[in-house]
C-alpha cells in the first residue's frame, strides 16, 4: 500500500483534484485516485499503482535527474 502521507512535498494539484504529484527526492508521483494502491507494476523505472479493484490510481517514476525534476517543477509553477 502507498503513504502518501509520508511524501515530502506535495506540488501540484489540478483544478477538478483529480490529479496530484508529489515529488520525494529522485521520484516523482502522479496520482489520479483516492484508492489506495494494492499492487505495483514495475517496468523498469516505472511503477503503476493498482487498488484492489485492478483500476489505475497512479504512477510512480523513479531516480529522474535533478535537471529533469527541476524542469518538471518549473512546468508546474
Amino acid at each position: 500500500m502507498l503513504v502518501i502521507n509520508n511524501f515530502e512535498e506535495r506540488t501540484y494539484i489540478d483544478e477538478s483534484k483529480s490529479v496530484e504529484i508529489y515529488f520525494e527526492k529522485n521520484d516523482v508521483y502522479i496520482l489520479f485516485s483516492k484508492n489506495d494502491a494494492k499492487v505495483c507494476i514495475i517496468n523498469k523505472n516505472i511503477e503503476f499503482l493498482v487498488d484492489a479493484e485492478n483500476n489505475w490510481v497512479g504512477l510512480c517514476i523513479k531516480d529522474i535527474t535533478k535537471e529533469n525534476l527541476n524542469i518538471l517543477r518549473h512546468s508546474l509553477s
